[in-house]
């Protein structure tokens, strides 16, 4: 469902998601790539 609810609280836990893909990699010494898009930026 993505209901208003779900909206509000998309962007955060796509953040958080990023940033434990992120601190992994590193702890991994992986080299990584993050294209992190929120859905603020088009929001009214």
């Amino acid at each position: 469902d993505f209901g208003r609810e779900r909206q509000r609280t998309l962007d955060q836990e796509v953040l958080e998601k990023s940033k434990r893909f992120i601190r992994d990699a590193v702890s991994e010494d992986k080299p990584f790539f993050v294209w992190h898009n929120t859905t603020r930026m088009h929001y009214r």
